[in-house]
């Protein structure tokens, strides 16, 4: 546990520490400053010219400390039976792609490349695909990831995509939580809030599913153990297990950072650079440890939000009435006269409520 505690520190300060000249750098230098759409509800255009592009704030240190993750995982796997860290290498993979098209897509809106406008939804889509597509194949030809999906963690029914429909499934889920935070990320503090507890919900999952199998693996997930090499022994365990989560709890850690400056009223915006990289986060470690299914309800928030995007376009197109007053459902609420904060914390508490709902769930599955 210390390991993942001190990971979850160390990007939570770090992101604090540079959160005051990346904002002056967004403001002053980038000249990375949001513009309020119309449709949005009127309280939001007290909200124009606060700087965007903020992911840059929690993807920075995030960076720094998810290399240093990746040699750790490196060193005590490269010459194991256990070649986890291709699976860690792919993670990084993913959500560096996600992040710089985010980043793409907002410098084309705030930097004046191609009159403001941003990616097309079938450009990001297509690059989505790509990147989970390739992520797939490489972790499972040459890492540990197999290409079977289950009810989750390998528990109960299974079914064997093989290597091109197990590429399919991932580039669908990729694209879907990526574009459901993305979504997401229309109030101050919601996306981020909602994206660090989903990804905390993974870890605990993961955590807890090899704690009932492995009840010494709490023993050797300490930093001092894995340095000096003295739980050598169960390293092999501690790898298996946890690598694959540790790139989310590095995030998790620079998200609640974030949210010192993205709470409200918000100083900063995350943009498209901070929602794709952590909707990519969420999809691609969601496939790596094999929580698919439990992620609808861990990430519950996040379908709910996509939703009721679809369900407003069906009804609209198919039935001729729109069931919201705005989409994405968040700026439904705020129309019917609730407060911005009042919805972001509700929001929170349905992600803290479905994590700890589904860890009881797999906790009691793998017992």
């Amino acid at each position: 546990m210390t390991i993942l505690i001190g990971l979850f520190l160390l990007a939570f300060l770090m992101t604090l520490i540079i959160g005051v000249p990346v904002l002056h750098w967004l403001r002053y230098r980038f000249n990375a400053v949001n513009t309020i759409r119309e449709d949005v509800p009127d309280n939001h255009q007290a909200k124009q010219g606060t700087p965007a592009m903020g992911g840059l704030m929690f993807l920075a240190p995030c960076g720094l400390v998810m290399g240093f993750v990746f040699l750790l995982v490196w060193r005590h796997s490269f010459d194991t039976a256990f070649p986890v860290w291709v699976n860690v290498a792919t993670i990084l993979f993913v959500v560096l792609g996600c992040a710089l098209l985010g980043f793409v897509d907002d410098a084309k809106k705030y930097w004046r490349w191609g009159k403001r406008r941003g990616l097309s939804g079938r450009a990001r889509l297509v690059v989505q695909a790509l990147l989970a597509g390739g992520a797939s194949l490489i972790a499972t030809q040459y890492g540990t990831l197999d290409t079977t999906v289950s009810l989750g963690f390998g528990l109960g029914f299974g079914v064997d995509l093989a290597w091109w429909g197990h590429a399919l499934f991932t580039a669908l889920v990729v694209m879907a939580t990526a574009n459901a935070v993305n979504l997401t990320d229309g109030l101050d503090g919601l996306a981020a809030g909602c994206g660090g507890i989903a990804l905390v919900g993974l870890v605990l999952l993961l955590l807890v599913v090899g704690l009932v199998g492995h009840p010494d693996l709490a023993d050797t997930a300490t930093l001092e153990g894995v340095v000096s090499g003295q739980t050598h022994a169960m390293l092999g365990v501690f790898v298996q297990f946890m690598a694959p989560v540790l790139p989310a709890i590095v995030l998790a850690g620079g998200l609640f950072g974030f949210l010192w400056y993205n709470a409200h009223p918000a100083q900063v915006f995350m943009g498209d650079t901070g929602s794709l990289a952590i909707g990519g986060m969420i999809g691609i470690t969601t496939i790596m440890i094999d929580a698919a299914l439990p992620l609808i309800v861990v990430g519950i928030v996040f379908v709910i939000e996509t939703l009721s995007v679809i369900v407003q376009v069906f009804c609209f197109q198919r039935l001729g009435f729109r069931p919201f007053l705005i989409t994405p459902i968040h700026h439904h609420f705020e129309r019917k006269g609730v407060p911005e904060t009042r919805i972001v914390m509700r929001f929170w508490l349905i992600s803290l409520g479905a994590s700890a709902l589904m860890i009881g769930v797999i906790a009691g599955a793998a017992a």
